[in-house]
């Protein structure tokens, strides 16, 4: 049970960051939107962009609960596409689980030429699917 949803945060040393929703997957990819748009000047930023796009997967509310949302290293629990951030080439695309490897997005992986935007062509979608 539940509306598990993960979005991976690539970083330029080559590590992840991976923000989890445990009851709110289904709304990471428009959450990630909302939040890629405020952090537009942080683009380039990455422990600050990270930290953006956290507080809009994150409702306030939620803050301060021991369950809910998190943060890993890796995949946690998920029942969504992935939303990957790659902040070293600017875009945004979306994998499904199974092209993972130990849990995490490959390095050089190659989305699918659908499923890719620059970050300002995802913040510019008129709706986000999963």
């Amino acid at each position: 049970m539940g509306d598990r949803g993960n979005i991976a945060v690539l970083q330029s040393d080559k590590s992840q960051i991976w923000l989890y929703s445990h009851w709110g997957g289904s709304g990471l990819p428009e959450r990630l939107k909302q939040g890629l748009a405020a952090g537009r000047g942080r683009w380039n930023d990455e422990s600050y962009l990270t930290k953006i796009i956290f507080g809009y997967a994150v409702p306030s509310d939620n803050w301060k609960e021991e369950t809910g949302y998190g943060i890993s290293g890796c995949i946690q629990d998920n029942s969504h596409p992935i939303s990957v951030v790659d902040i070293p080439r600017q875009k945004v695309f979306t994998m499904d689980e199974g092209l993972l490897v130990g849990g995490k997005v490959p390095e050089g992986f190659t989305p699918d030429p659908k499923r890719i935007w620059s970050f300002e062509e995802y913040v510019a979608l008129a709706e986000v699917e999963d």
